[in-house]
């Protein structure tokens, strides 16, 4: 095997692998929208920032407090295909905005898990950015290796 097949099958195996674990939080998404919920409070909710020299991503995070059958949980997942940051303020601002210290909001939870929870449940299409960028990645793999058999002698 010479360097260029195994640097198309990393790409591949990188790429399914990134795509996996995309496919895995749709189907968790998805199940989420099925969740009872429970109400919980806002305990913080704030922008966070983060510069660098690629310069500056801005995150909303939010931790709240729900209770299920008299055990009291925290989570903090706003939504699936939310763990990321973004280069937009106003992205971040909107859920600071939209869930405010101190208020009363529903959390779904999880029957089987309930310290899994989530404020937004079901499919967004911010769930879909981990298995778009992981087939590209793959797909790219394959191709160039591809081309690299096809074209070399």
């Amino acid at each position: 095997m010479n360097f260029a097949t195994i640097l198309f099958a990393a790409f591949f195996l990188i790429g399914a692998t990134i795509a996996g674990f995309g496919v895995r939080t749709v189907l968790q998404a998805r199940e989420s929208a099925t969740w009872p919920s429970a109400q919980g409070i806002i305990l913080s909710s704030t922008v966070k920032t983060q510069s660098d020299s690629d310069g500056t991503t801005y995150k909303p995070e939010v931790t709240y407090t729900y209770t299920v059958d008299g055990t009291e949980y925290r989570g903090d997942l706003i939504a699936y295909g939310m763990k990321g940051s973004s280069a937009s303020y106003g992205f971040a601002q909107h859920y600071d905005k939209k869930y405010p210290e101190g208020s009363t909001i529903p959390v779904a939870y999880d029957p089987a898990k309930p310290q899994t929870s989530v404020l937004e449940p079901g499919v967004s299409k911010r769930a879909f950015i981990t298995v778009a960028f992981g087939a590209i990645f793959a797909i790219n793999g394959l191709l160039f290796g591809l081309i690299w058999w096809l074209f070399t002698p």
